[in-house]
């Protein structure tokens, strides 16, 4: 299992990192994603267990945003710390994925290298192209497909009216009938209210006009 380390700033980046974060889980087969938040234990040196993750990690993701690259901080450490990871890996190799999550200006020489992938306009493209990057496809949940279902093709239409009796599920059975057979298209059309539309015949209520 290829684990990733995602560098980000938590001042400016913290949700954006963790949207990252829960989308990489998706992949817990073939990925283990690393991020401090989740995977520092309480109470251990920090700052070593951070570069023990950077050089443990077979990907390295940085973060970049307009407020995060003009700010100083230990995620400079943690770039710089994988700059020097990059330099074992062969040209041929991704290690270190620049990610921008706005279009913003990258201040590190080294990383401008490398080529940016973009996270804006839209996320979901910046997610396949990331997978693609580290050798896999996008998981979607089941409820998130549609299927497209073949069409239906009606040989007669047949309006379902209520007269007087009150139905109260009348689109109901309609939609109820239509998918069960492809034969007759019920529809439920809304009438003007009619006046005596029923009489009485020898107990029986019949419709008249």
């Amino acid at each position: 299992m290829k684990q990733i380390f995602i560098s980000y700033s938590k001042k400016h980046d913290l949700k954006s990192a963790s949207k990252l974060y829960s989308e990489l889980l998706k992949h817990e087969k073939e990925f283990k994603p690393w991020i401090d938040q989740k995977d520092l234990l309480p109470g251990i040196k920090w700052k070593p267990e951070i570069r023990k993750a950077i050089r443990e990690s077979d990907y390295f993701l940085a973060l970049l945003s307009n407020n995060s690259t003009e700010g100083e901080g230990f995620r400079n450490y943690e770039i710089n710390e994988a700059l020097e990871v990059l330099k074992e890996f062969p040209d041929n190799k991704i290690y270190l994925i620049p990610i921008r999550l706005n279009d913003c200006t990258v201040p590190f020489e080294e990383l401008n290298q490398l080529n940016f992938l973009d996270m804006f306009p839209k996320w979901n493209d910046g997610i396949n192209k990331l997978l693609n990057a580290l050798g896999t496809k996008r998981k979607t949940n089941t409820s998130d497909r549609k299927e497209s279902s073949p069409l239906k093709i009606y040989h007669y239409r047949v309006g379902l009216v209520d007269i007087d009796t009150g139905i109260p599920n009348l689109q109901n059975i309609a939609t109820s009938l239509n998918k069960i057979q492809d034969f007759f298209l019920f529809t439920y059309p809304q009438m003007p209210k009619l006046k005596k539309t029923t009489e009485v015949f020898e107990d029986i209520k019949n419709f008249s006009l």
